[in-house]
């Protein structure tokens, strides 16, 4: 399968907030997000069928260093 998403266009919730859903055909456990000049936290969360969150990770933009 294609996991390139390098296409995506985000959309903006609030000001200085972006969100970006994807969603995949099968489950995968590799995800590479890049955010370009390490300005911003991330906040990945992975979902099930049912909308429940079933696993999160937090990446702060405190902890580039």
């Amino acid at each position: 399968a294609n996991l390139n998403l390098t296409s995506i266009v985000p959309v903006r919730e609030n000001v200085g907030t972006v969100v970006y859903e994807v969603s995949f055909a099968q489950p995968t456990d590799t995800l590479l997000l890049w955010e370009r000049g390490n300005s911003g936290d991330i906040l990945v969360e992975a979902i099930d069928a049912r909308g429940t969150v079933i696993g999160s990770r937090f990446f702060g933009s405190a902890q580039a260093a």
